[in-house]
């Protein structure tokens, strides 16, 4: 089923990817913490990514095959834009997280 990557890598996807969905939900509810550590994460996606021969490789192959074009445009929007989003959403509109139900 994974023949084209290590199981650890497999496996080391999923549970970050578990934790940023929990770590979500505590951006959601504004929480200071979770969104810098959201903030220095994206950052470093952007950073990262092309530094991973695994990641410039694949976006060398981009439009090869509808599947590979297909995990490049995954690969693109998860590493590069929505942390991009992220990050500009974090400084105009999540500048001052207000936390949930307080009275002005």
């Amino acid at each position: 089923m994974y023949s084209l990557a290590p199981l650890i890598t497999v496996t080391g996807g999923w549970v970050i990817a578990a934790l940023l969905i929990a770590l979500s939900v505590y951006v959601r509810r504004a929480n200071r913490v979770a969104v810098n550590i959201s903030t220095l994460l994206g950052i470093l996606s952007i950073i990262t990514s092309p530094l991973i021969p695994a990641h410039t490789g694949a976006l060398l192959d981009f439009g090869s095959t509808p599947k590979i074009t297909l995990l490049d445009t995954l690969q693109i929007l998860g590493f590069y834009v929505f942390p991009t989003v992220f990050i500009v959403l974090r400084f105009t509109k999540l500048k001052t997280p207000n936390p949930p139900n307080t009275k002005k």
